[in-house]
This record gives C-alpha cells, structure tokens and sequence, in this order.
C-alpha cells in the first residue's frame, strides 16, 4: 500500500509543478510567477503576464547532480555489494514536465482580466538508497488540465485576485525493498505497491502593488495564495485509469497538502543597461511541510534582464541558486540549478538539481 508520509523521499517537501524560471530565482513563484507559475503558484499573478502567448512545446527536463555518479559506481569495477552500499544516504531525482498545449492571454496596460489553459504533466522518479540499505524507488505521474483566471481590481488596478481549477489524475508507486528481501529473492511488484486517483481542486490568491514611495525607483508588492483548497487528496472524482491491486483495497496515491504561500517583492523597470529587475523574499508551503524546520519555507531571489538574456540567483532553503534565460522571441532556453533539503533540516543533506527547459511559443 501507499501511504503519504511513506511516499516522500528522505521527506523533501513534494510539489507537483515548479517552472525553471522559478527554481533559478531561489523558488520564487508567489510574488513573481509568469505564465505555467499561474497555474500551482499564485493564480493572481496571471493578470501581470507581460504579453499574448501561445505555448507549442516546452518541455523541462530535471535531474540530480550525482546521478552520474551513482551509475558510475553502480557500473564500476570492483565489489558490486560495496560499490552499491558507497551511494547510500543519497538521492537519485529525475523529473520530465511539460505545459503544453497553453494559452494566455493577458490584460495589457488598460484591461483588467487574465486568463490562462494549459495541459500539465509531470512524470517524477527518486531513488534512494537509505542508511539502512533500504532502497526506497518512488516514481509518480501527474496530468490534467488547468484553468486560471484573474482580475485587477481597484480605480488603479493595484489589487489583483485569481482563481484556478485543475483536475488531476495521479500514478505513484512506491515500495521499499530491504536487504533481506534481496536475501530472500522478493522483487518489485508495480501491482501491490502502486495506487491511481484523480481529484479537481482549487487554488486562490491575491497581489497587491503598495503605493510608490516618494523618489523611489522600485514598486513593491505583497502578496498570498493558497493551493488545493479542497486538501488535494486525489480521491473526489472516483476516476482510475489502471486496475491494481492496492486501489482495489481502496488505498491512494499520496495526498498533495493544502498549503499557503505569502511574500513581498521589488521590481524596477529600468537599471542602468538592466531591465525588468526584481528582488523576492517568499515563505511557501505551510502546511506542506508537516513535521520540518521553518527554515525549509524560505525563498530568497532575484533576476534582471540585459538583451535578450535573463539572469537569475538566490537561495533556496538556504541552499544556493541560479538560472539562465536566453529569449528568442519564439524560442526560450533556460538552464537553472539548485539545491533541495532532503531531510527536516537544512544542511543536513542537500540534493543538488539541475534542469533545463526548451520552449516554443507563439
């Protein structure tokens, strides 16, 4: 069976959908979120898309850095017992994520609402090895659709409020395979251990732009959201894919908590040759990080802009990052790595990220 305390790896804070823009920035996505950060960050953010697009293809591809490592020392000469037990305490992460097809349209300078669609997809395996040479293979997949939409309220248009539905079905399996069941010739089985359900949820937030301070060049801005209003439990619509043995029993995929998100931001527009510069401090994931330090919901950023490139850095967890942009007009790169705590403290274990997304849009 499959049960939500048991289907963390090392018990890293799981959330089903983070753009590379955001990872790059420290994790910064409720102050600051553009267009797929609409859909599981902030949905008021929609109304602050710069622009009209049409995404075609954008897949992101994530994975740790010591994976090589891993198979390096897995595939090598030597005791295969020593070499396999000389990876343990470590994290092998492989993450493939998709929003396409997606559509967004944005209010522009006079208009006051936004509205964003998208297909998403995420397929997300961690293997670990534990201390206690337990191997511990979670794999889970996510799809389904979803709708954002959002307004700008006020004679200035300084308040904005959004809301978001997305249905979502959910794969995951997770089964711990011991060194005793090595001893005693037990293998995997997908059909015991894994569990399918699907849910529709609801996300809400709001931003809102603080007067501007007298000769001040930059505007700041606060805001809050809360993901999966109606506790993301994947059971409410009742709807399975595949035929298992542990839904069968009436066992479910992991739960994704309801969780809330607050944070204040600087922007500036222009900054000697930069542009578009901003700076974020943000505390996400209240009440999807249950039993972990405070310090595992801090998020610390910024990005600017010189020519069609796009620089990004901060700290994540207390973990340091940093991403680059590359805008093409129809074609956008980007390359971000950062680190994640894997355990309930940070320091204590870091599993190092590295991702990079190709987008075509129109």
């Amino acid at each position: 069976w499959v049960a939500s305390t048991d289907a963390l790896a090392l018990d890293q804070i799981v959330r089903p959908f983070g753009s590379a823009r955001s990872y790059g920035m420290g994790g910064l996505r409720t102050t600051t979120g553009f267009y797929e950060d609409n859909f599981f960050g902030n949905p008021a953010r929609v109304t602050a898309n710069p622009q009209f697009r049409f995404t075609i293809f954008d897949p992101m591809f994530e994975g740790s850095g010591n994976i090589s490592n891993t198979l390096s020392k897995i595939t090598g000469s030597g005791d295969i017992l020593k070499n396999v037990a000389s990876t343990a305490g470590t994290n092998n992460h492989l993450r493939l994520q998709t929003s396409f097809p997606a559509i967004y349209f944005a209010p522009g300078d006079e208009g006051r609402w936004g509205i964003a669609f998208a297909l998403l997809s995420q397929t997300q395996a961690d293997i670990d090895l534990r201390q206690n040479y337990t191997l511990v293979p979670q794999a889970t997949v996510d799809v389904g659709p979803a709708l954002t939409v959002g307004r700008k309220l006020l004679e200035d248009r300084s308040l904005s409020v959004g809301a978001t539905a997305h249905l979502v079905y959910r794969f995951q399996t997770n089964q711990s395979f011991s060194f005793l069941d090595f001893l005693k010739g037990t293998g995997f089985s997908t059909d015991q251990s894994a569990a399918d359900g699907s849910m529709i949820d609801f996300d809400l937030g709001g931003t809102y732009l603080l007067p501007l301070l007298k000769e001040s060049p930059f505007r700041l801005a606060v805001a809050a959201s809360m993901n999966n209003l109606l506790g993301g439990g994947y059971s409410n619509l009742g709807m399975h894919l595949v035929t298992l043995a542990c839904t069968q029993s009436g066992c479910k995929p992991a739960e994704q908590p309801r969780s809330l998100n607050v944070g204040i931001s600087a922007s500036r527009n222009e900054w000697w040759k930069l542009k578009n510069t901003l700076f974020g401090l943000e505390l996400s994931d209240f009440g999807n990080n249950r039993y972990g330090n405070f310090f595992r919901l801090v998020h610390l950023g910024a990005e600017t802009h010189w020519s069609v490139v796009a620089l990004r850095a901060g700290l994540n967890q207390g973990y340091w990052t940093g991403g680059l942009g590359i805008d093409l007009r129809f074609l956008e790169l980007d390359f971000n790595t950062y680190g994640e705590e894997m355990t309930f403290n940070p320091g204590r274990l870091e599993d190092r990220r590295y991702a990079l997304k190709l987008s075509l849009h129109i």
